[in-house]
């Protein structure tokens, strides 16, 4: 009954650790700030829902079955991240090549990758500056960036886009990388 909830003053929601299959009921909760989804079985991240979701600063989805992170383009003042423990191959949208993230980069503070089935190419993204021009930094507050247990054999693409000779990339204010 979610969906009933005042969606002006609603400002956290847990729903972490049940058995939802999909997201739905939220799109009116424009003051929410966190949304927390973790140990469910949802499989898509639904665009329509979280559109509604204009201020939503925490995100977090571990330990579901989600394979791709389309849906999150309109969370543009996400701070924190956490897909932790999904099937994730990419971070980059195969039809059009740009990153997922990229709407994000501005405010993403904190990005949660870790257990997943993420590749060297599945996180050239990360540092791809395709579809964003200008000289700007990369992720100019990323502060943390856990790609822990996950498929890659390089840290190659978090310094060089292999695609676009001289382009590096920058990552000014991390504090912490997790890559074991």
């Amino acid at each position: 009954p979610v969906q009933y909830c005042n969606g002006e003053t609603l400002t956290e929601l847990y729903l972490a650790n049940n058995k939802l299959k999909e997201i739905s009921g939220l799109e009116h909760l424009k003051n929410l700030r966190k949304l927390d989804l973790g140990a469910n079985r949802i499989r898509v991240l639904n665009g329509t829902e979280l559109s509604g979701l204009v201020n939503l600063e925490e995100l977090w989805v571990g330990k579901n079955k989600i394979e791709s992170l389309d849906g999150i383009q309109t969370l543009t003042k996400l701070r924190r991240l956490d897909v932790q423990s999904n099937r994730l191959t990419s971070v980059v949208n195969e039809a059009d090549g740009l990153c997922y993230l990229n709407p994000l980069r501005e405010n993403l503070e904190e990005l949660y990758l870790a257990h997943n089935g993420l590749d060297d190419e599945g996180i050239s993204g990360l540092i791809s500056l395709a579809g964003r021009g200008g000289n700007t930094c990369i992720f100019p507050k990323l502060n943390t960036l856990d790609l822990n247990r996950n498929r890659l054999t390089t840290t190659a693409p978090l310094v060089v886009d292999s695609e676009n000779n001289g382009v590096f990339g920058e990552w000014p204010m991390l504090e912490e990388l997790w890559i074991s």
